[in-house]
């Protein structure tokens, strides 16, 4: 059996899975980006999926693969993994393999076959696989960046707008209405008094997203001008991974509840995308990320 888990800034899907993928228990917990809630956060949420996972199995698990947001190198999966075999002593013979989650989307998005994924929920990040251990991933850094092209991105933009309108130096629209009242800005002090704390508040600032997307629908100018900049922004990945791999008409997926959503932000991005490179095969994902853990999970046994 295989466990496939993939593990972002709002949630962490687990999936106990048999020889053939074929799902035998899932689970669904909070966030376990490492740095976005914490990594001793991120552990508590990533223990309770994998131990609701494997309550009441007695078979070996073959292979484990982990894709968590805000793991970039191999002293992060090495922490991780550390943890994970600490909490949860199953699995501390089994093979655990620790990687970004874009890996994870990208596998279950293109089935495990070479291509472009664009991830573009709370982050965004872009990962091409050209086929021949050719790959390149761009963003998806940290939040401190400002995640360009993630919900995030749109909200910290939206702040912007709300701060802007409050003093004039933009015009009042319907958009910038709805962010005060929904943040309860009324003057120049409640608007300082967010500022201190609220563009901290991860989950809160990408919320705003809704808002961004829901105005650039209706053509709210100050909203199509944030989708217009974030979509620019992953345009960029796009080009960026293409270019650095050299691949070639690539499949390409968007994953993400931002990127997935059926919006004008997900129109403009398509756009854009057919105008940079009308070959690219733009394609619906197949499957969620976390099955991408678990088809990583398999080639990784595979592999040994």
């Amino acid at each position: 059996m295989y466990i496939g888990i993939a593990g972002g800034a709002s949630r962490t899907v687990c999936i106990l899975a048999d020889e053939g993928l074929s799902p035998l228990k899932r689970s669904i917990k909070g966030p376990s980006s490492i740095r976005t809630v914490g990594f001793d956060k991120a552990m508590d949420n990533l223990e309770a999926a994998l131990t609701e996972c494997l309550k009441g199995q007695d078979v070996a698990i073959e292979s484990v693969f982990i894709g968590l947001g805000d793991v970039f190198d191999r002293q992060d999966a090495e922490r991780v993994k550390r943890a994970v075999t600490k909490r949860v002593p199953a699995l501390s013979q089994t093979s655990i393999d620790i990687r970004n989650n874009v890996l994870s989307a990208h596998a279950g998005a293109l089935g495990g076959e070479p291509g472009v994924v664009v991830a573009s929920g709370t982050v965004s990040a872009a990962y091409a696989d050209e086929g021949h251990d050719n790959t390149h991933m761009c963003g998806g850094f940290t939040f401190n960046e400002g995640s360009p092209g993630g919900a995030y991105d749109l909200g910290l933009q939206g702040l912007g707008v709300a701060a802007k309108t409050l003093d004039y130096r933009m015009r009042p629209s319907a958009f910038a209405d709805a962010l005060l009242d929904h943040l309860k800005v009324n003057s120049l002090q409640d608007a300082i008094n967010l500022f201190e704390h609220f563009p901290l508040d991860r989950p809160k600032v990408a919320a705003l997203a809704k808002l961004v997307t829901r105005f650039a629908d209706e053509g709210d100018s100050h909203a199509v001008a944030i989708v217009e900049q974030a979509t620019d922004e992953l345009l960029l990945m796009v080009k960026t991974v293409i270019t650095m791999t050299g691949i070639e008409h690539p499949r390409l997926s968007i994953t993400g509840g931002l990127g997935n959503a059926n919006t004008y932000f997900k129109k403009r991005f398509l756009d854009k995308i057919r105008a940079f490179d009308e070959t690219i095969d733009i394609r619906e994902p197949l499957h969620e990320p976390a099955h991408g853990s678990l088809i990583l999970a398999r080639r990784a046994a595979d592999d040994d």
